[in-house]
């Protein structure tokens, strides 16, 4: 099985990198029990403290619906292994991201992601 990819959004960096914790809408619960076990690329969209791209790779650990917001999962993943620098997916001169989408190409809560 291929890696997944989570999105840490820019407000939420510092949190993860000191707890391992990420927090993902309930609607992505079967793609999180996909990846159970395995190995996840965490990508780090473009802010003023980090630059955009692929930043670790961590095993996703659990899972459970989060105690101060219903509507979200709470992952927990092991020790990240941090690449030396970003990789982000260039296009040009600029690095590529778009909405993601749902299967009928609706925008899914402004997340964003590598194309």
């Amino acid at each position: 099985m291929g890696y997944g990819v989570l999105v840490i959004n820019e407000n939420r960096r510092h949190a993860f990198d000191m707890y391992r914790v990420a927090l993902v809408r309930t609607q992505f619960a079967e793609l999180v029990e996909a990846c159970f076990g395995q190995e996840v690329i965490l990508y780090q969209s473009k802010t003023r403290d980090y630059s955009p791209g692929y930043f670790a790779v961590a095993t996703l650990l659990d899972a459970d619906v989060a105690t101060h917001s219903p509507k979200h999962l709470s992952l927990a993943f092991s020790q990240p292994r941090h690449f030396s620098a970003p990789v982000p997916l260039v296009v040009g001169d600029r690095v590529a991201e778009r909405y993601l989408q749902n299967l009928r190409g609706d925008r899914i809560n402004g997340r964003r992601a590598v194309t």
